[in-house]
């Protein structure tokens, strides 16, 4: 009985998928380092976390043969730039490009940001303005097409709706992961399958560093290949992507990428001790997103 049920959620939650041709992929991507080394908020790998993301995406899509657009706004020591243009950019750059993008039905969008958080769940700028969980979301959903956002910062729990009760039948007190087992996720989850009627909800997806009361952090050691050069949360999410960390290089992943298994991929090769102080969090929603 157990294992039909198991099959019974496995098929509600993830074997529908959003899977339509992919026109255009664009990346979207937030990253500072809050000065030079030494300084009070420095952090050492967001401006590494946007490269290497880059380079595995736009790989991706190149040798699959999809139109690839990228906007990268960088803060690294001191220095500002958007898509290598050095400039300034802030608060109000970021929302009026997410406000204007020319995406199409068809198209992905994919939002990644590598910074501080502050205890609201919102995204610290190098200028010390902030943008709100909802200032990206509500932007993001009414955009055309699919999107996703991958959330490496403090309190990013704050951007997963629900996060704090239930995550694909995680149980959280405080911060901390306490129990997890079947029978805590079969009633949610056949509930929110039966409940959700809002099919906006359906075209966004987060996947989250922390639990909206967790620290992320800027790098972490379990003395694997190039840890110490990425954020703790995104050096998982490349490797859920397919980057390669002995070399430090692109490469294609194996079989196709979903919002998904991305997820199962850093939960099942992040450590213990990581996955409980920064517990990653993740939109349920009874469809899983292609990504490529």
């Amino acid at each position: 009985m157990r294992i039909l049920l198991a099959i019974i959620l496995s098929m509600l939650i993830s074997s529908c998928t959003s899977d339509i041709p992919r026109s255009d992929v664009f990346f979207i991507s937030v990253a500072a380092s809050y000065g030079s080394e030494g300084s009070l908020n420095y952090l050492k790998n967001p401006p590494g976390d946007q490269r290497a993301l880059s380079e595995q995406l736009s790989y991706i899509s190149s040798r699959k043969k999809i139109p690839y657009k990228e906007y990268l706004f960088l803060e690294d020591n001191g220095r500002m730039s958007i898509s290598g243009d050095e400039r300034p950019w802030g608060r109000k750059e970021i929302l009026r490009l997410l406000e204007n993008i020319e995406s199409e039905d068809d198209d992905l969008i994919i939002f990644h940001y590598s910074g501080h958080g502050d205890s609201n769940g919102s995204m610290i700028m190098p200028d010390g303005t902030r943008l709100n969980p909802d200032d990206i979301l509500y932007r993001l959903r009414r955009a055309d097409g699919m999107k996703c956002a991958f959330i490496d910062s403090c309190y990013s729990g704050r951007f997963v709706n629900g996060e704090s009760t239930l995550v694909n039948g995680e149980i959280f007190y405080e911060g901390q992961l306490v129990s997890e087992s079947f029978a805590n996720a079969l009633l949610p989850s056949l509930k929110l399958f039966f409940t959700i009627s809002e099919p906006t909800y359906w075209n966004t997806w987060v996947l989250s560093a922390a639990t909206s009361k967790q620290l992320s952090y800027d790098s972490w050691n379990d003395g694997l290949d190039r840890q110490s050069e990425f954020g703790a949360f995104t050096y998982y999410l490349l490797k859920a992507l397919g980057y390669r960390m002995d070399t430090g290089t692109p490469a294609l992943p194996d079989g196709r990428i979903t919002f998904y298994t991305i997820y199962d991929t850093i939960k099942s090769t992040m450590s213990e001790t990581l996955w409980k102080r920064a517990t990653p969090q993740v939109t349920l929603t009874p469809v899983d997103l292609v990504l490529f």
